[in-house]
């Protein structure tokens, strides 16, 4: 079938652009552009083994293969995440063509599943095992005030490693994240072991102004994403252990304190989280501890 619409100049990589100017528009945060403008221009590239290159064209065909194709390489969480770029991509283009022949393909597809069991973070043993591999060295000391610090925030890879030295008061531990995910401002807390193993960290910076980065290399750059998960993926070879994934520190967050005694909304406001959903799927894992605990000590079972 030949598609007459292939002959506007509606073509994916301008429509594309555009959906990306409205989006910084709205005032979108840096990373949720980033987020559909990675996930878009993979989708394009992948229309352009098929020869589409009209945003008209695509059809719910295309979006299915798409999905197969990402099946071979990404988790269906990440499928899931291109399904939403995709969905939020061709329902703009819906209100902006507003073309009354026009089908939105995706209303055609159905969201890819993805399992809401929660992911249980690193194990506390794995966590004392990292800790205990840290000497008092530059990279040794930071490396433990980084780790107590994830464990001790839940804090997002992007929001920590954006942290800047007045981001802390050190007195009370109270952290400002600037622009966290939805763009959004918050305050979280390190408490004083997490706080002591930072200050001997900056005892090897003698010089440090306010604007200066948190955390920083040998050299004093910024530490970047892949820097921090170079820093994991060496201690973790050493000791033996799976690498941690740095969201996993977040997880073990959730988890532990909400066996510490934490309420889900103030533990909610401290992940900068907008509802407690997320959350609840955590509280399942911390049930199942009172199951277990239950099963050793039944008054009746161990009569």
């Amino acid at each position: 079938m030949t598609h007459n619409t292939q002959k506007k100049d509606h073509t994916i990589s301008r429509e594309i652009t555009a959906f990306l100017i409205d989006r910084q528009a709205r005032s979108l945060s840096q990373r949720t552009i980033d987020y559909y403008q990675t996930n878009l221009l993979a989708f394009e590239r992948f229309l352009q083994t098929k020869n589409v290159t009209a945003i008209e064209a695509i059809t719910p065909e295309h979006i299915r293969l798409y999905f197969i194709h990402l099946s071979e390489t990404c988790k269906p969480g990440g499928i899931h995440a291109q399904y939403r770029a995709i969905k939020a991509w061709l329902n703009w283009w819906g209100d902006e063509c507003d073309d009354t022949n026009w089908r939105n393909p995706i209303r055609k597809i159905k969201p890819p599943k993805v399992s809401k069991e929660p992911i249980p973070g690193v194990p506390i043993q794995h966590v004392q095992k990292l800790l205990a591999s840290c000497d008092k060295s530059f990279n040794g000391q930071r490396d433990k005030a980084i780790i107590l610090f994830l464990l001790d925030t839940g804090l997002r890879r992007a929001e920590f490693c954006k942290l800047d030295y007045s981001d802390i008061e050190l007195n009370t531990g109270a952290v400002q994240v600037r622009a966290g995910k939805g763009n959004k401002d918050r305050v979280v807390y390190v408490g004083a072991r997490a706080r002591r193993e930072l200050m001997r960290y900056l005892r090897h910076r003698p010089t440090i102004d306010d604007h200066d980065p948190l955390w920083i290399t040998r050299a004093g750059t910024r530490l970047t994403h892949s820097g921090l998960r170079q820093i994991f993926r060496r201690r973790a070879e050493r000791i033996g252990i799976p690498e941690p994934q740095i969201h996993d520190f977040r997880r073990t967050f959730a988890i532990q304190s909400l066996r510490n005694g934490i309420d889900l909304i103030t533990l909610m406001r401290l992940m900068g989280h907008t509802s407690t959903t997320v959350l609840q799927r955590y509280l399942r894992l911390v049930e199942s501890d009172l199951q277990s605990a239950h099963e050793r000590s039944s008054p009746a079972d161990n009569l």
